[in-house]
């Protein structure tokens, strides 16, 4: 079983400490629902304890190196053989949920994005992307919803290689780039 990468990109710096307040999904919608606070009605900020409720079957993880002193607690739930949605703590709170990704594509933002999509897909409809590179990982966002995602590794290589990337960022981004993950978080102190 392929197990998530390292997820230093799902950073604060990379999801903003800001966020949306949306409107309630329509029933029965919301276990398939990513918003810029919850993905499958888990919320970010809630006790790392309540993902178990909503997914049985969920295993404990560390999130980083087992031998890394940074480790942090999180959860991982397995959808199949390789789609999984991963629930981190932070140092800071190694109790509570402070980010929240999925590789699935069964489920949807607002506006119906999901991952597989290609970067054109979205900008066609008008939306307007963020860029961030926290720890040398390209993190984008969709301004419209707050929600953040990342691309394929090979169009990341090359989003890097070209010249003037910071400088010009939607000019360097591969437009048939797909999405590889969806993540959300916040800073939970109170």
């Amino acid at each position: 079983m392929r197990r998530p990468a390292r997820f230093l990109p799902l950073s604060l710096p990379f999801l903003g400490l800001s966020f949306i307040v949306c409107g309630r999904p329509a029933p029965g919608q919301e276990a398939l629902q990513i918003s810029s606070t919850a993905i499958a009605g888990v919320r970010v900020c809630d006790p790392l304890t309540s993902v178990r409720k909503a997914f049985p079957q969920a295993r404990d993880t560390l999130i980083g190196d087992e031998s890394d002193s940074d480790s942090t607690p999180g959860t991982i739930v397995h959808l199949s053989e390789d789609q999984w949605i991963l629930f981190e703590t932070s140092s800071l709170d190694p109790t509570r949920i402070w980010r929240i990704a999925t590789n699935s594509p069964r489920y949807r933002t607002g506006h119906g994005y999901r991952v597989g999509m290609s970067v054109d897909q979205i900008l066609r409809r008008g939306e307007k992307l963020s860029f961030g590179y926290p720890e040398g990982y390209l993190a984008i966002d969709i301004v419209s919803e707050n929600i953040g995602f990342q691309v394929e590794d090979s169009a990341a290589r090359r989003f890097f290689s070209h010249v003037g990337y910071k400088e010009d960022p939607l000019r360097a981004l591969d437009k048939n780039a797909r999405i590889k993950l969806f993540g959300i978080g916040r800073d939970c102190r109170p």
